[in-house]
């Protein structure tokens, strides 16, 4: 017997209707996934079909918000690969290709405001306290379900600087 699976709405937030609509199903990649009509799409995708019709061939449905779990058809515009390529080294989301100077928006979205951020600024505060005391990487690094490297260089002040 097939499982049964809500409706596609009721994975949205639309709390604020005029910013982003967080998916609130399951994720891959940070990403919403839905398994429509028997198979697994992207909900960012998706939502852009189900508002504007299909995609055309060789087009993506890009995200002006650079939310990822954004599913606000609002939000969403199609552009090439080679467009949406452009779009993320131009807003500085390229690693390693364009420097972002302080006035770059990436900058807009770093540490805990970030959208993939796992770490408040307390437990950045509590990851240093924790290692001026002694623990181990390994144990702090379980507790908040990170990599102890990620642990050493927060403690080291390498990641997330800006907190005090």
């Amino acid at each position: 017997m097939p499982r049964h699976q809500a409706p596609f709405e009721s994975y949205i937030d639309k709390s604020d209707a005029d910013d982003c609509w967080p998916w609130l199903g399951a994720k891959s990649e940070g990403y919403g996934t839905y398994r429509h009509q028997g198979k697994m799409r992207k909900a960012h995708r998706l939502a852009w079909e189900l508002t504007n019709g299909p995609v055309p061939a060789g087009q993506c449905v890009c995200h002006c918000c650079d939310n990822p779990p954004c599913v606000n058809p609002a939000h969403l515009f199609l552009g090439t690969v080679a467009e949406n390529n452009r779009d993320r080294a131009t807003k500085g989301r390229s690693r390693a290709t364009f420097s972002a100077g302080p006035d770059h928006p990436a900058t807009k979205r770093a540490g805990a405001a970030h959208w993939g951020a796992k770490l408040s600024d307390d437990d950045v505060r509590s990851i240093r306290d924790r290692r001026r005391a002694g623990e181990q990487n390994a144990s702090i690094a379980a507790h908040f379900n990170i990599n102890d490297a990620t642990v050493s260089r927060i403690a080291r002040g390498i990641w997330r600087g800006e907190v005090a």
